[in-house]
C-alpha cells in the first residue's frame, strides 16, 4: 500500500455527520461548514424529530442508518461504526468529521488542504466549549483528528471515545495541528454530564469486547478511557482504579504511557494524596522528561506537601524546557504552561516560604485553565511503546465495585499486584455468612493468580500485616474495634467526613477522631459521597 499520494491542484472536502435529535443544533452546524466543503453527508441514527428535515435543506446525501434506529438502546449504540457508515458515503479526498452540536469557526480548510504536503494524513482543529465546565479546560487542542485523508486506509475505531484508526497506523505519519487561523470547532453542547454519562456506560460495554481481542494496548486505552469519565462524573477513587487497571494492563504489554500516569497524578492530587500524585508523576516524567503538564502537577503535590526548595527548584527546571513534548499538540507551543512555571517562581520570590501554601490551589486552578491538553487526548495510536518500566502497586486497592461477575471486577482492577487488600462491599449487612459467596469467589481468583487477599471487616484480627487498608461502614458499633486491630498491624489514614450530619455518625467521627489523633494517625479530609449504586461510604487510607 502506497501511503503517501501525489499532490493534487485540487482538493476536495466532505464534511461528515451523524446525527440523531439534532434539529436545536444541526442548521447552526451546516450553514458553518457549507461554504468551506464540496460534500455534505449526514447519517441519521433514528430521529424523531426533524433533523433530517433541516439536513435536507443543506444536502441530498441524508441517510438512515443501516446499523442503528430509533429503537437502539443506548448501550448498544457503536459510534466508530456510526461514522464508519458515513465515512463510507464520503466521496471527496478529504473528510470533515463534525457533530452536529459543534460550529466551524474561520474555516479556510481548502486553504490549508491545497498547501498541506504529501505526507500529512490527519489533522487534530483546536477546539472551544461555548460554556464552560468544571474541571475542564474551555479551549484545548484535541488529539483526535477531525480532519483526515478520505483513502479506505483510515477507519474509525471504538465504541465510544472513537479514534481515527488504521492497521498501517505505524506507517502513517503522526497527526499535524491545524493553524488557528484556518480553522477551529466551537462545542455548543447544553448536555455535557448526560453525554459522559451515556459514554461511561459505552465504555464498560466497550472493555468487555476489547478483552476478547487479546490487544493489551486497546484494553488499556479502554481503562483509561472508562477512568476519565470516572473522573469527570466527580468519582475520584473509581477513576484512580481504572487507571490502575490501564497501567497493568499497559506494563503487561511493555506499553506505558505518561498521559495514563499523569492523569493518576492529577487525580490523587485532586483528592489530596499528594505524595501518592508525587510518586506517579516523577514516574510520568522519567518516561517522558519533557512532558510539561507532568511538571505542572508535580510542582503543585511537592508545594502542597511543604517541599517548597523542591516546588520551586522544579518549576525553574521545567520553565527552561524548549520543544517539550508534544510542543505542537499544545496550545501556543506550550507558551502558556511555561508562563505558569514563571509566575510560580516569580511569587516564590516575593513571598515568604511559609506563606506559599495558600497559593498553591490558585496556581492549580489557572493550570486546570489553561488548555489541560493531555487530559482530553485518545490514546490510539498516537503514542508510540514506552519502554517497560516496573510499577510497583503491591498491595494497593483503589476501588471495587459490585457488579454481576465480582470475580472479574478483581481481575481488572488488580491484575499484576502481588498483594490486595479487599473492601467490604456490603455496609448494610452485618452476617459475615451473607458475604461468603462473594468473598468466596474473590478469594478463589486471588488464589488463582497468586494475589494474596484480606479482609479487615470480615476477619480482622487474623489479618496479616499488609501495606493499606482501605474500609467501608459496617457495624459502626465495631468501627473502633477495626482501627485498633488495624493500627496494631498498618499505618492508617482516615478520611473523615464532614457532610453526614446524622447523630450516631457523627458520634462516631468524634470518637473515631480521637483515636487517631491519640495515636498520631494520619488523616485527610474528605466529602461524604454516594458510589454509583446510591450507597454512601466513607473510606481509610495509608
Amino acid at each position: 500500500i502506497r501511503l503517501v499520494g501525489s499532490r493534487c491542484n485540487h482538493m476536495t472536502l466532505s464534511a461528515s455527520l451523524v446525527v440523531k435529535n439534532a434539529a436545536d443544533t444541526l442548521d447552526r452546524c451546516l450553514t458553518s461548514v457549507r461554504k468551506s466543503v464540496d460534500e455534505i453527508v449526514v447519517v441519521d441514527t433514528g430521529s424523531t424529530d426533524d433533523t433530517t428535515k433541516i439536513a435536507r435543506r443543506y444536502t441530498g446525501k441524508v441517510y438512515k442508518s443501516e446499523k442503528f434506529n430509533a429503537d437502539t438502546k443506548p448501550e448498544d449504540f457503536h459510534f466508530g461504526d456510526a461514522r464508519n457508515e458515513a465515512l463510507a458515503r464520503c466521496s471527496k479526498t478529504w473528510v470533515l468529521s463534525i457533530d452536529a452540536d459543534e460550529v466551524l469557526v474561520d474555516g479556510r480548510l481548502s486553504e490549508y488542504l491545497v498547501r498541506a504536503p504529501d505526507d500529512i494524513y490527519q489533522v487534530c482543529i483546536d477546539q472551544r466549549r461555548s460554556k464552560p465546565h468544571p474541571g475542564q479546560a474551555q479551549t484545548y487542542r484535541s488529539l483526535v483528528p477531525r480532519l483526515f485523508r478520505n483513502n479506505d486506509i483510515i477507519r474509525w475505531v471504538g465504541r465510544c471515545h472513537e479514534v481515527p484508526g488504521s492497521p498501517h497506523a505505524s506507517r502513517l505519519p503522526p497527526p499535524q495541528p491545524l493553524p488557528v487561523e484556518i480553522g477551529r470547532l466551537v462545542h455548543h453542547g447544553d448536555h455535557y454530564m448526560a453525554s459522559i454519562s451515556r459514554n461511561h456506560v459505552l465504555l464498560k460495554r466497550q472493555i468487555e469486547q476489547v478483552r476478547t481481542t487479546g490487544d493489551p494496548h486497546a484494553v488499556a486505552k479502554t481503562y483509561y478511557d472508562i477512568g476519565n469519565t470516572s473522573r469527570d462524573l466527580d468519582r475520584p477513587y473509581e477513576a484512580i482504579g481504572y487507571y490502575f487497571a490501564a497501567l497493568n494492563t499497559a506494563h503487561e504489554s511493555m506499553d506505558m504511557t505518561p498521559l495514563t500516569l499523569h492523569m493518576l497524578a492529577v487525580t490523587c492530587n485532586e483528592v489530596g494524596l499528594h505524595d501518592m500524585c508525587e510518586q506517579y508523576a516523577k514516574h510520568s516524567i522519567r518516561l517522558q522528561s519533557d512532558y510539561l503538564h507532568s511538571y505542572i502537577v508535580l510542582v503543585v503535590a511537592l508545594l502542597k506537601q511543604g517541599k517548597y526548595a523542591s516546588g520551586l527548584h522544579l518549576a525553574n527546571v521545567a520553565r527552561r524546557i524548549r520543544n517539550p513534548y508534544r510542543t505542537t499538540m499544545l496550545l501556543d507551543g506550550g507558551k502558556a504552561e511555561r508562563d505558569w512555571f514563571d509566575q510560580v517562581v516569580e511569587d516564590c520570590a516575593t513571598v515568604e516560604a511559609t506563606n506559599v501554601s495558600p497559593l498553591v490551589r490558585q496556581w492549580f486552578d489557572r493550570y486546570m485553565e489553561i488548555g489541560e491538553t493531555a487530559v482530553h487526548a485518545a490514546l490510539g495510536d498516537l503514542f508510540a511503546p514506552m519502554p517497560l518500566m516496573s510499577l510497583s502497586i503491591e498491595g494497593i486497592m483503589a476501588f471495587v465495585h459490585i457488579v454481576d461477575d465480582p470475580a472479574a471486577s478483581i481481575l481488572d482492577l488488580g491484575a499484576g499486584a502481588s498483594s490486595w487488600v479487599l473492601r467490604q462491599l456490603f455496609p448494610n449487612v452485618t452476617s459475615v455468612d451473607s458475604h461468603k459467596p462473594y468473598l468466596d469467589a474473590v478469594h478463589a481468583v486471588c488464589e488463582e493468580n497468586g494475589i494474596r487477599a484480606e479482609n479487615f471487616i470480615v476477619d480482622i484480627h487474623d489479618a496479616p500485616e499488609c501495606d493499606y487498608t482501605l474500609f467501608d461502614y459496617g457495624n459502626l458499633d465495631d468501627r473502633r474495634h477495626m482501627l485498633e486491630a488495624a493500627w496494631s498491624r498498618t499505618r492508617v489514614a482516615m478520611y473523615i467526613d464532614d457532610t453526614d450530619t446524622r447523630p450516631q455518625n457523627a458520634a462516631l467521627r468524634r470518637e473515631v477522631l480521637e483515636f487517631v489523633k491519640a495515636n498520631d494517625i494520619e488523616w485527610f479530609d474528605c466529602r461524604y459521597a454516594k458510589d454509583q449504586f446510591g450507597r454512601w461510604g466513607t473510606v481509610l487510607w495509608k
